[in-house]
């Protein structure tokens, strides 16, 4: 069952519950409407910091991609100015191409890249090349803040998300005792417990047969004569 679906459940069994304006079940009533209040909220801040988390996240991506597009025009530089060969683009200076750097992790990545501008640095390399590093390790730079900036959005959601955990356990707990406080209500309806505990979807209203007019039944009967 959805996190969505637990609260929708929860809801329909209580205000069933509370229709039958049984006094004996009030506190368990009560009980269980407070545990749904905990866990909705839950489930409002757990969304609404998952949509900061991800939004978090598509800023790193956002910037991973520009680095890993720099890497490339990097390769390019070094191929057009002589300084490496195209069957190994970094030449000496890093021991992975720009394919195998864009597919590291991020942290790894952001390394390697440090290591590979400082070996090119020391190497003077021909002028085209150094403002083409300098933009490499801005946008290295760039990636590196927006991953340190998904660390207190992820501690964030991870609490919350067990937080919704947490409070998910308490309502199906209230549910449970509400559903044997229930029981003794109402120990021989086992068709009127199975009713008001039941999900929305099994729930129907009766259907009442409406009567037909008079004048409607003569009409079919004189027709049929």
């Amino acid at each position: 069952m959805s996190w969505e679906s637990e609260s929708t459940k929860a809801t329909a069994i209580i205000a069933r519950i509370e229709n039958e304006q049984e006094t004996t079940l009030d506190d368990a009533v009560q009980n269980a409407k407070e545990a749904l209040r905990i866990y909705e909220e839950s489930l409002s801040t757990t969304s609404r910091l998952a949509a900061v988390l991800d939004q978090k996240q598509q800023e790193v991506f956002d910037e991973d991609e520009k680095l890993d597009k720099k890497l490339e025009e990097l390769a390019t530089v070094f191929i057009g100015t002589g300084l490496t060969q195209r069957a190994k683009p970094f030449g000496t200076f890093s021991p992975y191409s720009p394919a195998r750097l864009a597919g590291m992790k991020l942290a790894r990545e952001i390394q390697e890249v440090g290591k590979l501008v400082t070996n090119v640095t020391e190497a003077k390399p021909p002028q085209p090349v150094v403002p083409v590093l300098a933009e490499l390790l801005g946008v290295a730079s760039q990636v590196r803040v927006k991953l340190d900036g998904l660390t207190q959005p992820q501690d964030d959601f991870d609490k919350a998300s067990k937080a919704r955990s947490d409070s998910r356990l308490e309502l199906k707990r209230s549910m449970r005792k509400l559903r044997l406080h229930a029981e003794l209500a109402w120990p021989d309806d086992k068709d009127k417990l199975n009713r008001l505990f039941a999900p929305p979807e099994d729930v129907q209203d009766p259907v009442r047969r409406k009567r037909k007019p008079a004048g409607e039944t003569q009409a079919v009967t004189e027709t049929a004569d």
